[in-house]
């Protein structure tokens, strides 16, 4: 019932689609909800979303709507992995149909051969019958430095992980989570440690830094251990939401002793809470 009304926050007050069964707004995403992707090529270690609304599912009189998803990736070679069984959703609405946003993802392997890879992600309703189809490529790039797994949270997380994912939107008095993982850091040959330098900082809508200078954080810190075998460092940035406006998010990471540097960007929209 909890995932159902999950679920139930992300309809739309569109009216359903008359006619066929479609996928619209197809986007790559910074996680389930998060703003548009406009980097397609992923390091491997990444995970790739794909965020689009279903239109024209049939509801019944009680207010529900049944389908199932089925997803495929198609390697460079044009090979498939093997289409994942049909995995069966459900969605109750109090406002007896509509617009339903949802999302598809692919895990990247830390050994992905790099290449272009492509998404196929067949949705079915299972009161008409009717089925829609949506393709999407994105690349896999070379092994590398950088930062991945970029997205927003309403939660610190656990041990587990966060899980209240988030759109780029919040508003004034609300504190969000930037959730991301640096990887393909080198270490120190003696005492296997990296040295990575994170700055972040937050630009208004005019490009205009909100602080005179970036807040800077070096990992791993004073008397910190990182494993040996760690991949992924995953770090976290909350972010205290105090004034409207347009903004977007820099995170830099820079690999200390591989001389390497990326920077990636997080647009958000804050707004005033309803009156």
């Amino acid at each position: 019932m909890w995932a159902t009304l999950t679920l139930m926050s992300a309809l739309s007050t569109a009216p359903a689609a008359a006619g066929d069964l479609q996928l619209t707004n197809a986007r790559l995403s910074y996680g389930q909800f998060g703003p548009t992707r406009k980097e397609t090529k992923f390091l491997p270690g990444d995970v790739c979303f794909l965020t689009f609304d279903i239109e024209g599912l049939q509801f019944d009189e009680g207010g529900n709507a049944k389908w199932t998803m089925q997803l495929d990736v198609i390697d460079p070679a044009g090979k498939s992995r093997g289409p994942n069984l049909k995995v069966p959703y459900q969605l109750f609405s109090l406002q007896g149909g509509g617009i339903v946003p949802y999302y598809a993802f692919a895990d990247i392997a830390p050994d992905e051969k790099p290449g272009k890879y492509k998404m196929v992600v067949l949705i079915t309703d299972q009161a008409s019958k009717k089925e829609a189809k949506l393709e999407r490529e994105y690349e896999v790039a070379e092994k590398g430095f950088g930062i991945v797994h970029l997205n927003c949270t309403y939660d610190f997380g656990d041990r587990n992980g966060p899980r209240y994912p988030a759109a780029g939107l919040g508003f004034v008095g609300q504190q969000l989570h930037l959730q991301f993982g640096v990887t393909g850091f080198e270490r120190d040959p003696k005492t296997k440690q990296p040295s990575i330098k994170l700055d972040v900082r937050m630009l208004d809508a005019e490009g205009k830094p909100t602080l005179k200078n970036p807040i800077t954080e070096t990992f791993p810190g004073k008397d910190q251990q990182l494993p040996e075998q760690l991949a992924l460092l995953p770090l976290n940035f909350p972010l205290a939401l105090t004034r409207p406006g347009k903004y977007t998010v820099e995170l830099t990471a820079t690999d200390v002793l591989g001389k390497k540097t990326s920077t990636v960007s997080y647009p958000l929209v804050v707004q005033e809470p309803p009156k």
